[in-house]
């Protein structure tokens, strides 16, 4: 942890020496992020984040970032964030993340309530057209304990066309 708070400062300072703006960092981020190189990637969205605090999608990136390589307490936080920036009835992408982090960190009634405000709120979203939501609904109501709701989601989900919905209904379903 040191080791990566070291590097994180001396990345901070080269880059604030060169003068560049924060799109840059956060676009070197998504390279990073791309390449699946997601603790450089995390770097480089820090360093935007520290020279524009403001900007939703840099904690949203972060976040994900964080998710990806486990670290949901910090994903958690950055996502939190970004709905502060940017609030949920405008953000179904920030939503979608932190449900996903919720259920990874077991908290699946919250899980649900963002789940669900996407479904009421985001029907033409793709993730909800498509039956992605409802796929990870089922999940969270499925660990929460509620079998038949969870049922009904992964229905919903493969009837959208979510394959993989398939095995949850033939696994618990049936």
């Amino acid at each position: 942890m040191k080791k990566n708070f070291i590097l994180i400062l001396f990345i901070f300072s080269i880059n604030l020496c060169n003068g560049q703006n924060a799109d840059y960092d956060y676009t070197e981020g998504i390279k990073f992020a791309e390449s699946n190189n997601f603790t450089k990637a995390i770097i480089s969205y820090s360093v935007a984040i520290i020279k524009n605090p403001y900007e939703w999608h840099y904690y949203q990136s972060r976040s994900y970032a964080f998710f990806v390589t486990k670290d949901n307490t910090n994903a958690l936080k950055d996502i939190n964030m970004a709905l502060k920036l940017k609030p949920k009835h405008e953000n179904v992408g920030c939503l979608s993340i932190r449900a996903r982090i919720l259920i990874d960190m077991q908290n699946y009634i919250e899980a649900i309530e963002d789940l669900t405000y996407i479904i009421d709120y985001f029907p033409e979203d793709f993730q909800t057209k498509y039956g992605d939501v409802h796929l990870n609904r089922g999940k969270a109501f499925l660990y929460s304990g509620q079998k038949d709701k969870a049922c009904l989601d992964f229905n919903e989900s493969l009837f959208r066309h979510m394959f993989d919905a398939k095995k949850f209904i033939d696994e618990f379903c049936n």
